[in-house]
């Protein structure tokens, strides 16, 4: 036999680091949880905010002549 080769196969945990034996800890789980939380957050406040813009940019009066009238006397 070689003795390299192990007998008790490792488990394999996915997400973890190549080589890791040990799955992941729960504060690296809370870590990567409260992360995905936040950049949805800010990803969905972007959203509302560009859509109430658009909102707003359709009640405006329309925009002013670019050339200013000539002054008539």
């Amino acid at each position: 036999m070689n003795k390299d080769k192990k007998d008790d196969p490792q488990p394999v945990f996915h997400g973890a680091p190549t080589g890791t034996a040990a799955p992941p800890s729960t504060e690296a789980k809370f870590d990567k949880t409260f992360a995905a939380g936040v950049a949805v957050g800010i990803g969905s406040a972007a959203l509302i905010a560009a859509l109430l813009y658009a909102r707003q940019a359709k009640t405006k009066a329309p925009p002013k002549p670019s050339m200013d009238p000539e002054p008539s006397d």
